[in-house]
């Protein structure tokens, strides 16, 4: 995504640019450059595997929050303030990358009422989308 930007920064300097990345130090001109909404494709012989989330009648964790790299001191403070001390709240730091961990990933996102998105050093996140993926309301923390 770096690339892209750096790459198309001088080439591309008059034009509108769409990307995935909105990192300031990496050329995005705010007010001209527009962003694309983040997402992973799971399947490519079917991109819409596991669409969707369980009825509301059926997402026992109020929350869940999937903290990804341990980067900005928001993370920290909602992993300090609520992991393994309320039932209702599922918040976790870094998972595995592995299939089983995913997979757990992707149960938690059907099964949540709402998703924490909080903020990161990063400006990459496929969080936004995946929550509508899963038809959990998103919670954005700044």
């Amino acid at each position: 995504m770096l690339q892209a930007m750096k790459l198309t920064k001088d080439l591309m300097g008059t034009c509108i640019r769409s990307l995935c990345n909105s990192n300031l130090a990496g050329g995005f001109k705010i007010g001209k450059d527009t962003t694309l909404p983040a997402t992973y494709i799971r399947s490519a012989e079917d991109p819409v595997k596991d669409l969707g989330g369980n009825p509301p009648s059926q997402r026992p964790i109020l929350a869940f929050f999937f903290a990804g790299g341990m980067h900005g001191s928001l993370r920290l403070i909602l992993i300090q303030h609520w992991h393994d001390k309320d039932p209702d709240m599922k918040i976790f730091g870094p998972m595995a990358s592995d299939i089983v961990s995913k997979a757990s990933y992707r149960t938690y996102m059907k099964s949540n009422k709402y998703f924490i998105c909080a903020r990161g050093y990063e400006v990459f996140s496929p969080q936004i989308v995946e929550s509508i993926y899963f038809q959990c309301v998103l919670v954005i923390m700044n």
